[in-house]
């Protein structure tokens, strides 16, 4: 054989094998397309384990029963995941494990010494129409004075934060604080004679001085509107938590006028219940069991508005449009009612594993007819009494909107979520007067319903916000004790994270029972935070997790191994393993980038068993190496068949024609040299 046919040989093989190993290598972080961008609709489940420990601080072992506390018929032992916009399961259950414990008498008193220490009385006299305390409101009973007792809300989460060596604390978890006061606090908590009292009229004689008197407690806070600086009171609580991985809850507290719930020591009366007899120890435990479950199903493991998506990249896209008159608009600002700033602080809090961008827009809606059209048809004459406003018809501004309706959204924006980028769009509007955007239905005509109005709504595609004119000034106007705060108003950034807060799933803390609105979140009515509370960034990092180990491993389920994808299932593995060991360490940030490693590469290991190895490059890759391959071999071939042309010709250089034996050159002749034939040639 040749030299040269054999280094062509060699020069061919060379070329296979570059190629096969170009094809084989590992493509962890090389990936053909993204992930879908819901994996919901996957058939597979998850089963996840979520511990809850029961504290109780006033109440003993004697009191509660520990096992009936526990059981089937009063708290969930496993629990669906569903996402309510649609009622679809998200394939996620947890697997609920109670442990119950009861805090010693030191432990107790110490508790009851630091509230004393930052109580705050207030007494109303309802006899004179003090009516500060909503749930007391009525003038003409047998109760005359309303004194109350208040306790600084984070101040309490404060003490518990600071002393949780104290009991058995799961790891991983919850805890629920469970206290019953009363026999502690009883010169500031309710009895049932009193709340017999406040039941019956007053007849005769109904001066205040002939009425008895009932006694309260609550646990308060106050807020600061971070745009406008309208100061507001919350002060009639009976819970607080969500700071932490716990939620205290004071069942001798109250009555709230938010949940019209009574505290146990009234309620036990009003039931003619005995706490000390057989029955009222089971009556007692199912009371307090209520409020557990309320705290699993709202905090500890709630559903989803709607689905949780992954991305690498969340734009939030604010568009506010002033559609007030010109002297409400030269008495506020629009552009100092949105803090975008604290929105996207609050958004990265909550998303801490992809890029957070929000982008605010300002304009006047007379800048675009077509919505000042929407706006005109929307505006009705509809009154909703419950905030003395009128309505501006949400669902006809949404189906202007909308791409399921007349699909004008694309003026502002066109969005196509991916898992590389997901747009969400929030229309923001300033009406005039004391409009607000509403919904009315068939039952506000047949049945003695109000019509709603809202600050704001989250709809499948978009946001829809809404204040009127009153909202942003509303610190001119008395409220309902006659007090003004000139120059303070409401404006949008508590609303705007709210409901941003939905559109990434998010659902309000009390879905299924309102105790849970005492919770310091942006999701909750009655708190009004600005902040995610532990229990919602837990809920959507645990979302995110849970969704991309499903879509990895049901893809690793329908994926046949071969030589060519054992080192992305490989590492799909791993990435599953690492991604659950912090999920079951409650690690749920530091988890994402493995789930999704996770994900990427089961989704290249099922493409390159379906499609082929070249599945695991990009597109343009693919056509690259198909080019750099054909051009290479095209090549190659030309010159093999010049070179055996030249060898059937009978000259063949390097050899002598002769003899055939090798030739050498000759530098002085500048000529090959046949050294056997003594000839150069």
């Amino acid at each position: 054989m040749s030299s040269a046919r054999l280094k062509m040989r060699k020069l061919s093989a060379s070329l296979l094998l570059l190629t096969i190993l170009l094809l084989t290598l590992p493509a962890e972080g090389q990936y053909s397309g993204s992930l879908p961008v819901s994996s919901v609709s996957l058939s597979g489940t998850r089963e996840v384990p979520l511990n809850v420990q029961v504290v109780f601080l006033g109440l003993s072992s004697s009191e509660v029963n520990s096992t009936y506390l526990t059981a089937e018929i009063n708290v969930p032992s496993a629990k669906s995941q569903t996402i309510l916009a649609g009622a679809q399961g998200t394939g996620v259950i947890y697997r609920l494990n109670y442990q119950v414990s009861f805090a010693n008498d030191t432990i107790v008193n110490s508790f009851v010494s630091s509230l004393r220490a930052i109580e705050i009385t207030e007494t109303y006299n309802l006899t004179a129409g003090d009516f500060r305390n909503p749930y007391f409101d009525n003038s003409t009973t047998q109760i005359g004075l309303v004194k109350s007792a208040f306790y600084n809300a984070t101040g309490v989460e404060n003490w518990f934060s600071s002393r949780q060596t104290f009991w058995p604390s799961p790891v991983p978890g919850y805890t629920l604080f469970v206290a019953d006061l009363h026999n502690y606090l009883t010169e500031s908590s309710l009895t049932y004679d009193q709340y017999q009292n406040y039941t019956r009229k007053c007849t005769g004689q109904c001066s205040s001085g002939s009425r008895s008197n009932a006694t309260v407690h609550y646990y308060n806070r106050t807020t600061v509107d971070q745009d406008l600086g309208l100061e507001e009171t919350r002060h009639f609580m009976t819970g607080w938590g969500g700071t932490q991985r716990f939620y205290y809850l004071d069942l001798s507290a109250g009555p709230s006028y938010w949940t019209e719930e009574l505290p146990i020591q009234a309620a036990s009366g009003l039931r003619g219940v005995d706490p000390a007899t057989p029955y009222g120890l089971y009556w007692r435990t199912q009371f307090i069991a209520d409020y557990l479950a309320g705290a699993v199903y709202n905090l500890f493991a709630p559903d989803w508005v709607y689905p949780v998506n992954y991305s690498s990249n969340y734009n939030f896209h604010l568009f506010v449009f002033d559609s007030r008159n010109a002297s409400e608009m030269s008495q506020r600002r629009l552009t100092s009612a949105v803090n975008s700033v604290l929105v996207e602080a609050e958004l990265e809090k909550l998303i801490p594993f992809s890029n957070v961008t929000v982008i605010t827009k300002f304009a006047n809606v007379s800048a675009y007819p077509g919505l000042e059209a929407a706006i005109a048809r929307a505006t009705t004459p509809i009154q909703d009494p419950a905030v003395n406003g009128s309505i501006v018809d949400a669902r006809l501004v949404y189906d202007w909107l909308s791409t399921n309706g007349e699909g004008h959204i694309s003026q502002f924006i066109n969005a196509t979520p991916t898992s590389e980028t997901w747009d969400i769009p929030a229309f923001i509007f300033a009406f005039t007067g004391r409009y607000n955007f509403g919904f009315t239905f068939k039952e506000d005509v047949f049945l003695p319903t109000d019509p709603s109005s809202i600050y704001g709504v989250a709809l499948p595609d978009l946001v829809l916000i809404s204040h009127g004119h009153y909202d942003l000034a509303a610190g001119e106007y008395p409220d309902r004790f006659g007090r003004t705060q000139p120059g303070k108003g409401i404006g949008f950034t508590r609303t705007i994270i709210h409901e941003l807060g939905h559109m990434l799933g998010l659902a309000h803390p009390f879905s299924y029972d309102l105790t849970e609105d005492f919770t310091d979140s942006a999701m909750g009515y009655y708190p009004n935070s600005l902040t995610f509370s532990q229990f919602d960034k837990d809920t959507f990092l645990r979302g995110i997790n849970d969704q991309l180990l499903m879509f990895a491993q049901v893809t690793l389920a329908n994926t046949t191994s071969n030589i060519f994808n054992t080192a992305q299932i490989s590492a799909a593995n791993r990435a599953i393993a690492a991604a659950n060991d912090k999920y079951g360490r409650m690690q749920y940030a530091e988890a994402v980038p493995d789930s999704y490693s996770a994900a990427l590469n089961a989704l290249t290991a099922h493409q390159i068993s379906t499609l082929g190895p070249l599945a695991v490059f990009s597109p343009g890759l693919v056509f690259g190496l198909i080019g750099l391959a054909v051009g290479v071999g095209v090549g190659f071939l030309v010159a093999y068949l010049v070179l055996r042309r030249r060898t059937q010709s009978g000259i063949q250089f390097r050899t002598c024609p002769t003899c055939q034996q090798p030739l050498r050159w000759d530098a002085v002749m500048m000529r090959w040299y046949c050294d056997r034939c003594q000839k150069p040639v």
